[in-house]
C-alpha cells in the first residue's frame, strides 16, 4: 500500500513525530481529498504509529472515528462481514493500546 510505503520511508529518517505526521499528510494529500481514501489513510497511519510506539490520543480518536465511518461505507457490500472483522480487530488494538 502506498501510504504504508511512504510512512516507512519517512520513519527511517528518524523524524520526530510532529514532523513525520506533517510530512506524511503533505505527501499523501491526494488520499486525504477523497473521503473514503482519507478514512483508510487515518486507519493505516494510526496502525503504523501504534506499531512504532508513536500513537497519541488525537490520532487514536481520529482513527476510531474513521473506523465507524468506514463501517457505514461497507454496509451494503458482499465483503461487509470480512471488512467488519478487520475493522473490529483494529478498533480493539487501538482501544487497548497504552499511551
Amino acid at each position: 500500500m502506498e501510504i504504508k510505503k511512504r510512512y516507512e520511508e519517512l520513519y527511517k529518517l528518524n523524524m520526530d513525530n510532529a514532523d513525520l505526521m506533517n510530512t506524511i499528510q503533505k505527501n499523501c494529500k491526494e488520499f486525504l481529498q477523497i473521503p473514503y481514501e482519507a478514512q483508510i489513510f487515518w486507519m493505516v497511519i494510526a496502525d503504523l504509529q501504534m506499531k512504532n510506539n508513536r500513537l497519541d490520543e488525537q490520532l487514536r480518536q481520529i482513527a476510531l472515528s474513521n473506523i465507524e465511518q468506514n463501517r457505514v461505507y461497507w454496509i451494503l457490500s458482499d465483503s461487509y462481514k470480512l471488512r467488519l472483522r478487520e475493522l473490529n480487530k483494529l478498533k480493539k488494538r487501538l482501544t487497548s493500546y497504552e499511551l
